[in-house]
């Protein structure tokens, strides 16, 4: 096992002043589940993943080249993933972490297992 990430996440290539702002006051509550769920979403993004040619470490590149990623996927996304990352209802930030995970089932099959 390597000491080296295969995955770095440079903030600045995920989050613009604007959208990082309601964060702020809290901070840093909710700032890692809400990145989280924005990498999940990006990935999802064709142009990413095919930008990145399959390698997760060329995602970060990647996305300083396109992103920042909340302005990518828009106010409406951002908003939602921003409101669910600060609710006060644990529930909430549960549930979008869960969207965010990689499923055991996805990894295998990718993996040909």
């Amino acid at each position: 096992m390597s000491d080296t990430p295969d995955l770095t996440i440079e903030p600045r290539s995920f989050w613009c002043s604007r959208h990082l702002e309601p964060f702020r006051p809290h901070w840093p509550v909710g700032y890692l589940p809400a990145t989280l769920a924005l990498l999940s979403r990006a990935l999802q993004l064709p142009a990413i993943v095919e930008a990145a040619g399959g390698d997760s470490r060329m995602v970060d590149r990647v996305m300083r080249e396109y992103g920042p990623v909340c302005c990518l996927l828009g106010d409406e996304v951002v908003g939602d993933v921003t409101r669910r990352a600060l609710s006060d209802d644990i529930e909430d930030v549960r549930e979008l972490v869960r969207e965010a995970a990689p499923r055991v089932d996805d990894a295998e099959s990718k993996a040909g297992l």
